[in-house]
């Protein structure tokens, strides 16, 4: 299974009585053959999943967790050595026995969780930084367009054109077609100002100048510089993101600040843009622990739990925009008017 909002919908549907083991497996280092540096760590996390100690019923999902490792033994094997990709994931049932898996060319954190359903936090936080980005390649009266979308870049076009007018149509036309949310542009400045001042539509993308040129890179050097710049790119607009929410918070209603005003607007489906710190493993929910059938849930689960539930944009933050959303607990969210 490949890595879509409809795959994350339906892995968070996923349900067992006595729980779902949700595996995960990951690199951040793009040029990793396998995973096998990640056998260790995911063993440590698959070991804490035996700690029990506040089930009402350890005995029961104990065991079904040591019967479920040793049945999964071989898929979990092949988790750490298959080649390709920088992502991989397993989901199973601990009583029905229905196992999922799925490969993403982005990178997700080596994890492991049991929850009463299938744990999708590493899924939508690669989710959002895979979205769809244009990479325009510009060189004096010629435009070379690729997609780059989930960790993948393909090549798209290459057009000649007389005028950076005619480029920055192209450019925009070719930003509707395939939905790009971030646009790079390489080689030429001026085609950059063109488009954020000619196309109000384009203007809604995170338009950025790379820091290092990229036209002259080859395949396997210009994916990494492209993944690095829109990874900077994201940051940035995360920062603005937060900044919105805790301005408008200020200015009376249109954005809620703390995991409790948000859980609240999610309930009632005025949330439009839930926002959260994800660099806190654990964000703090109201009240006590938030346990359900003996099992500890993770609070920003449970918030995109809602998030998915009502249609709200989900966004996790990182670095300093993760910092912004220190007073409030890490969570925000804008409002629907």
């Amino acid at each position: 299974m490949l890595l879509t909002h409809d795959a994350v919908r339906h892995i968070d549907a996923l349900a067992d009585a006595l729980g779902v083991l949700s595996i995960f497996v990951g690199t951040r280092h793009p040029r990793d053959a396998t995973m096998l540096s990640q056998a260790i760590p995911l063993g440590r996390g698959l070991d804490r999943l035996t700690d029990l100690r506040d089930d009402p019923a350890p005995r029961e999902r104990r065991a079904a967790v040591r019967s479920s490792l040793r049945r999964l033994r071989p898929r979990l094997t092949e988790l750490v050595t298959r080649p390709g990709g920088r992502g991989r994931a397993l989901f199973a049932g601990l009583s029905n026995g229905e196992v999922m898996e799925m490969s993403t060319a982005m990178p997700l954190g080596t994890t492991a969780h049991l929850e009463p359903t299938g744990y999708v936090r590493p899924l939508v936080a690669a989710l959002d930084e895979g979205e769809p980005a244009g990479v325009v390649l510009a060189r004096r009266d010629r435009v070379r367009l690729l997609d780059w979308r989930m960790g993948v870049l393909a090549p798209l076009a290459e057009a000649g054109f007389a005028t950076r007018a005619g480029a920055a149509a192209h450019v925009a036309e070719a930003a509707r077609e395939h939905g790009w949310r971030r646009l790079l542009v390489d080689g030429d400045p001026v085609l950059a100002g063109r488009l954020l001042a000619d196309d109000a539509e384009v203007r809604s993308c995170s338009i950025a100048v790379p820091a290092r040129p990229l036209g002259r890179l080859t395949t396997p050097s210009l994916e990494l510089a492209v993944a690095a710049e829109l990874e900077a790119v994201q940051r940035r607009r995360e920062v603005a993101l937060v900044h919105e929410a805790v301005d408008a918070s200020r200015g009376g209603g249109a954005a809620v600040l703390g995991i409790d005003a948000a859980a609240r607007a999610l309930v009632a489906g005025r949330l439009s843009h839930l926002l959260f710190d994800n660099d806190r493993e654990q964000l703090a929910w109201p009240g006590e622990r938030l346990v359900e059938a003996g099992l500890t849930i993770d609070p920003a689960e449970r918030l995109i739990e809602l998030a998915l539930d009502s249609a709200a944009s989900i966004t996790p933050v990182e670095g300093r925009a993760a910092r912004v959303l220190d007073p409030s607990d890490g969570v925000a969210g804008l409002l629907r008017w």
